[in-house]
C-alpha cells in the first residue's frame, strides 16, 4: 500500500469516533476462473442458516471479497457471475472474531447451473497470527461448569494462569472480580478486556482497570473466546488478553429451555470444623433455576418477524446458603479480669506480660519489668476497654494447646446469597443494507452475613449488595460492495453497597469523649483488630457506583488485495465512592513484650495491650466521597493484505489515550513539590517540599501521556496444504487503575480528606504516648482543602503519584506451526513471549541515607527535643520530643512519603505452547 493511501486512511480514521473490539466474524476469499485469473464483479451472498438473513457483496478487480461484521453461526456462501456456473459452499462455521477464508474457483457454464461443495469447518488458520482459544455452544453445554459460569472456561486457554487460585471464588456468576486475577500470555492481571457481544463488559470495582461485570448463563451463550495476543489493531485497552462471549441470537424457529440445578446437605459430608465443634451438617443450599426463550418475533395477524426480527430472553436465579462454622478466639475468663497467669505457649512455657511504663528499668535500655503474677492492676485497666469487654462473648469451647479458638458460635449459621439475572437481545434486519442489534443485561445480588452470636453492633449480619446493568445498540450499514460501517453506543454500570451492622451506634456509650465522637464523620462501633484474637466491629458503610459510557464506529473497506479496517473508540468512565466510618484501632503484643524493639514468643499479648488501653496504631478518617472520572480514546487502522493465495500479511497501527483522572469538584492532589520552601519553618531546620493540588485551570492529577502508538504485525504462510507458519508482534498499552482504592495508580485527596492518626508513641514505641480511652485529645482533624498549601498533612505519612509517569506497555510476540492431522485434528507448536515495560513502582523518598543508617539504631531512635512541638496537633510530631531519625529525614515535617507510579518496573514472559485440538467427529471433540 502506498504512503499516500495510508495517510488518507489515517485522516479518515481521525475524522470519526471509533471502533471498539469486534466480536463478530468475517468471511473473505478470492474468486478466480479455471485458469486462476481474478473474476471481478462476481456476486457473493452469505446466508445465515438459522435465520435466512443474507449479506451480499461483489468481488473487486483483484477477485477479492470481504463480508465483515457477521454474527457467529453457520453460513452457506454462494457465488454467481455471468458465464460461470454458480458455486455454493455449505456449512461455513464462523466463530467469535474469526476471519474465515473461503475461496472459489468457478467453472465455465450457465449461471443456472450450480456446483455445491459440502464444506466442513476450516482446521487451519491461514489468515492471521492471532492466538485464540474458542469454545462453541456445544462445548459450553457439555463441559462441567460449577456455578454455571461460562467465563471459567477461560482457564482452558493456552497461556492462561490464575495468579491466586485460592484467593477468590470464581465459579459463581455473581462474584464480580472473581475472574480478574488471571494473566494471559504473561500480561498484567486485572487489566484484561471482557466483551459481551463485542461491547465492553467491565467495571472498575476495587480499583481494577477492567473487572468483569455480567455473566450470561450457558444456555444463552453462543461462544466464548480467549484472545491471547493483540496483533490486530482493533483491540485496545488491555494489558493482557481479551475474553469475549457472544450471546445466542433468535432464529426462525422458536426455542426454549427450563432448567434447575440443585444441591443440598443431604448428600454432603460434614466439614472438619463442624465435626470438631460437635455440630451437625450445615443447612447448605444451592438452588439455581433458569429459563431461556428465543425465536422470531411473531404476533398473530399483526407481525411476522421471520427472516427479519429475532429475540432472545433468559432469566436465572440463585439461592445459596453457605454454612459457617468458625472458631473465634476471645479472652479467657481470667483474662477478662486482667489476670493473664493462664497464658502459655504451645509447648507449655508461660507467656509473660510486661509493663510498658517501665522500659529501661528491667536490666537494659530496652527491657521492661513484668507485672507481678502476670496480673494487671485494676486501676491500670482502660475504662473503654473494660466497657467493650461487655460486648465480647465468653468462652464456650475447649481451646487448642495455646489457649486459642475457644468460642464456637451457635450451629446453623449461614451466609445467604440471593441473585437474579436477565438477558435480552433483539436482532432486526432493516433492509438488505442495514441491520440493527440491541442488548440489555442486568443482575442483582444480595448477601446477608451470619449472626455469630456477638452483640449486633460488634459482629452481626451485614447487608451486601451488587447491581450490574448494561445496554448497547448497534447499527451495521453496507454503504457499497467495498465499504461497511458499524456503529455502537452503550453503557455498563456497577453499583456496590455494603451496609454494616454497626450503623447508628453511639461510641460515647463506650466512654469515648463526646467531643471527639461528634467531630467524627460516622457514628459506628469502632473497628478493632488483634494479634491472635478475633477482631470485631466493622467501622462504617461504603458505596461505590461506576458507570462507563462508550461510543464506537468501525469501518471495513476493500481495495485490491487489501482488506482495510479503521476506526476507534471513545469512553467516559465515572466512579463515585462515598464511605463513612468512626475509627479503627489495632492491638499487638508490642507494648507488653519484654524488649520494646524485639518481639519474642515468650512475652507480650494483644489482649493485655488492649486492657491497658495501648493500641499499636489507629486512625479516624474523614473521607471526601470523591467523584472520579476519565476519558479514553482510541484510533486504529488495520490492513489484512493477501499477497498470494497462500500468504497473508497483517499490518496495523493503533493510538490510545487514557486521560489522567479528574475529580468533579477538584478535590485532589497533583504530585509533590520537592524543592520549594515550606510555609512551615522551625529553628534549626530549612524545610522544603509539600503536596500540590489540582485547580480549575489544571484539573489533571498527573501529566498526560500522549505518545501511545502501537504497531501490530502478523503473517500466515501456508507453505504446504496442511501446514501453516504463523508469526506476529503487537504492542499494547496497559489501562490505568481507578482512583481511591488499593491500586498503585490511585490519585490522592489529602487536604480534602483527613485522617487523624492515633499517636501510639513519641519515642519509637519505647513507651506509650496516650490511651485508648482518649485517643484523639487534640480533636478530629477536618478537611481544610488546599488552604495549608505545601504544609498540608504535615506530621503524617503521605503518598503521591509521580507526575511524569508514563503508561506501561506490553510487547507480545509469537512464532509457530500449525499441522493438520488425520481425524480432524490440528497440532499447534509455538513460542509465545511478552515483555512489559514502564510498570509503576513505589518508593519512600523520605528515608535517611545509607550513611545515616550506619549510625545505628540506638543513636537514631534516641529521643531529642522536637522543634515541631505544638505546631502539628493530632499528629505524632506534636509532642515535646521526637526521634533523631525523624529530624534527619529529607523532609522532616512529614513521616513516610511514598512516591507511586515511578515508571521503571519490568516483566518478562517466555513459553513453549503445544496444543492438540480435535474438531467434532463421531461424537468426540477436545
Amino acid at each position: 500500500m502506498t504512503v499516500r493511501l495510508w495517510a488518507v486512511l489515517m485522516l479518515l480514521t481521525a475524522s470519526t469516533v471509533c471502533l471498539a473490539q469486534e466480536s463478530r466474524g468475517t468471511i473473505t476469499g478470492t474468486v478466480v476462473d479455471p485458469q486462476g485469473a481474478a473474476v471481478p464483479g462476481a456476486t457473493v451472498v452469505a446466508r445465515h442458516l438459522a435465520t435466512n438473513v443474507e449479506t451480499r457483496t461483489t468481488t473487486n478487480e483483484a477477485g477479492l471479497y470481504v463480508l465483515p461484521f457477521l454474527n457467529t453461526g453457520r453460513y452457506s456462501v454462494t457465488v454467481t457471475a455471468p458465464g460461470f456456473r454458480a458455486a455454493v459452499r455449505e456449512l461455513v462455521e464462523l466463530g467469535i472474531g474469526a476471519r474465515q477464508q473461503v475461496d472459489f474457483k468457478l467453472q465455465i457454464g450457465a449461471i443456472t447451473e450450480q456446483v455445491t461443495v459440502s464444506a466442513t469447518a476450516e482446521l487451519l488458520n491461514t489468515t492471521n497470527a492471532i492466538r485464540a482459544t474458542t469454545l462453541d455452544a456445544r462445548k459450553i453445554a457439555d463441559l462441567p461448569l460449577l456455578g454455571k459460569n461460562p467465563y471459567t472456561l477461560a482457564y482452558h486457554g493456552a497461556g492462561v494462569l490464575h495468579i491466586n487460585p485460592q484467593g477468590s471464588i470464581t465459579d459463581r456468576p455473581y462474584d464480580n472480580g472473581g475472574m480478574d486475577a488471571i494473566r494471559i500470555a504473561g500480561g498484567q492481571a486485572f487489566t484484561n478486556e471482557y466483551l459481551l457481544d463485542g461491547a465492553p463488559n467491565t467495571n472498575t470495582e476495587r480499583g481494577r482497570a477492567n473487572s468483569l461485570s455480567f455473566v450470561p448463563p450457558p444456555e444463552a451463550t453462543e461462544e466464548l473466546s480467549v484472545l491471547a495476543n493483540n496483533y490486530d489493531a482493533q483491540y485496545g485497552r488491555t494489558g493482557g488478553g481479551v475474553i469475549s462471549a457472544t450471546l445466542k441470537s433468535g432464529t426462525n424457529e422458536l426455542h426454549g429451555s427450563v432448567y434447575e440445578y440443585h444441591r443440598n446437605r443431604v448428600l454432603n459430608a460434614n466439614t472438619f470444623q463442624a465435626n470438631r465443634q460437635g455440630q451437625p451438617r450445615g443447612p447448605f443450599i444451592w438452588n439455581q433455576p433458569g429459563a431461556t426463550a428465543s425465536g422470531p418475533v411473531y404476533i398473530p395477524k399483526l407481525y411476522d418477524g421471520r427472516n427479519r426480527t429475532f429475540f432472545l430472553f433468559s432469566w436465572e436465579a440463585i439461592k445459596q446458603n453457605i454454612p459457617n462454622n468458625p472458631l473465634h478466639t476471645v479472652p479467657s475468663l481470667l483474662n477478662r479480669t486482667g489476670d493473664f497467669s493462664d497464658l502459655h505457649q504451645s509447648n507449655g512455657s508461660p507467656i509473660i506480660i510486661y509493663d510498658p511504663l517501665t522500659t529501661g528499668q528491667g536490666g537494659g535500655a530496652n527491657i521492661r519489668i513484668p507485672f507481678p503474677g502476670n496480673k494487671l492492676p485494676p486501676d491500670r485497666i482502660d475504662p473503654v476497654a473494660m466497657k467493650i469487654l461487655d460486648y465480647i462473648p465468653k468462652p464456650n469451647f475447649t481451646p487448642n494447646a495455646q489457649g486459642f479458638e475457644n468460642y464456637s458460635p451457635q450451629s446453623g449459621l449461614v451466609t445467604r446469597e440471593r441473585y437474579n439475572a436477565y438477558t435480552t437481545k433483539i436482532d432486526q434486519v432493516l433492509s438488505s443494507r442495514h441491520r440493527l442489534a440491541g442488548m440489555y443485561v442486568r443482575n442483582r445480588r444480595w448477601q446477608t452475613g451470619p449472626d455469630y452470636g456477638w452483640p449486633k453492633p460488634v459482629m452481626g449480619p451485614n447487608n451486601f449488595q451488587r447491581f450490574n446493568q448494561g445496554a448497547s445498540l448497534q447499527l451495521t450499514s453496507t454503504l457499497s460492495s467495498a465499504m461497511v460501517v458499524s456503529t455502537r453506543f452503550g453503557f455498563t454500570q456497577h453499583d456496590f453497597a455494603n451496609f454494616m451492622y454497626g450503623g447508628g451506634f453511639d461510641p460515647v456509650t463506650l466512654g469515648f469523649p463526646a467531643d471527639q465522637v461528634r467531630q467524627a464523620q460516622g457514628q459506628f462501633f469502632p473497628t478493632l483488630s488483634f494479634t491472635d484474637y478475633t477482631g470485631f466491629g466493622q467501622g462504617g458503610n461504603n458505596h461505590d457506583t461506576s458507570t462507563n459510557w462508550y461510543l464506537t464506529v468501525a469501518a471495513n473497506r476493500v481495495a485490491g488485495r487489501h482488506s482495510i479496517k479503521f476506526g476507534g473508540e471513545f469512553r467516559v468512565l465515572l466512579d463515585n465512592q462515598p464511605a463513612y466510618s468512626f475509627a479503627t484501632f489495632s492491638f499487638t503484643r508490642g507494648f507488653t513484650q519484654r524488649d520494646y524493639a524485639t518481639a519474642d514468643a515468650g512475652s507480650g499479648n494483644a489482649m493485655a495491650s488492649f486492657l491497658l488501653g495501648y493500641p499499636a496504631s489507629g486512625s479516624s478518617p474523614f473521607n471526601p466521597t470523591p467523584a472520579w472520572g476519565n476519558h479514553y480514546y482510541g484510533l486504529y487502522i488495520q490492513d489484512d493484505w493477501r499477497i498470494a493465495r497462500n500468504l497473508t500479511i497483517n499490518l496495523g497501527g493503533r493510538w490510545d489515550y487514557d486521560s489522567p483522572y479528574t475529580e468533579r469538584f477538584n478535590r485532589a492532589n497533583a504530585g509533590f513539590d520537592l524543592n520549594s520552601p515550606s510555609p512551615l519553618q522551625v529553628p534549626g531546620l530549612s524545610l522544603k517540599g509539600g503536596l500540590l493540588f489540582v485547580s480549575p485551570g489544571n484539573r489533571l492529577t498527573y501529566k498526560r501521556d500522549l505518545n501511545n502508538f502501537q504497531p501490530r504485525l502478523g503473517m500466515a504462510w501456508q507453505f504446504r496444504s496442511k501446514t501453516v507458519f504463523r508469526a506476529g508482534y503487537g504492542l499494547s498499552y496497559v489501562p490505568v487503575f481507578t482512583p481511591g482504592f488499593s491500586g498503585t495508580s490511585s490519585p490522592y485527596t489529602y487536604g480534602f480528606s483527613a485522617s487523624t492518626p492515633y499517636v501510639a508513641s513519641n519515642d519509637a514505641n519505647r513507651t506509650p504516648a496516650r490511651r485508648f480511652s482518649n485517643p484523639f485529645p487534640e480533636g478530629i482533624l477536618r478537611p481544610t482543602g488546599s488552604q495549608a498549601g505545601l504544609a498540608t498533612f504535615a506530621g503524617q505519612s503521605i503518598s503521591y503519584i509521580y507526575q511524569d509517569r508514563v503508561v506501561p506497555y506490553i510487547q507480545q510476540y509469537s512464532a509457530g506451526f500449525q499441522q493438520q492431522l488425520p481425524g480432524r485434528m490440528v497440532l499447534d507448536i509455538s513460542y509465545v513471549g511478552s515483555q512489559t515495560r514502564k510498570l509503576g513502582t513505589s518508593k519512600n523518598i523520605n528515608d535517611i541515607t545509607a550513611e545515616q543508617l550506619a549510625l545505628g539504631t540506638a543513636y537514631l531512635n534516641a529521643s531529642v527535643s522536637n522543634p515541631f512541638a505544638g505546631l502539628l496537633p493530632g499528629t505524632s510530631l506534636n509532642a515535646a520530643t521526637t526521634t533523631r531519625r525523624q529530624l534527619l529525614r529529607p523532609y522532616p515535617q512529614f513521616l513516610n512519603i511514598t512516591r507511586n507510579e515511578y515508571s521503571v518496573g519490568k516483566g518478562w514472559y517466555n513459553s513453549l505452547q503445544v496444543q492438540l485440538e480435535k474438531r467434532l467427529s463421531h461424537g468426540l471433540h477436545f
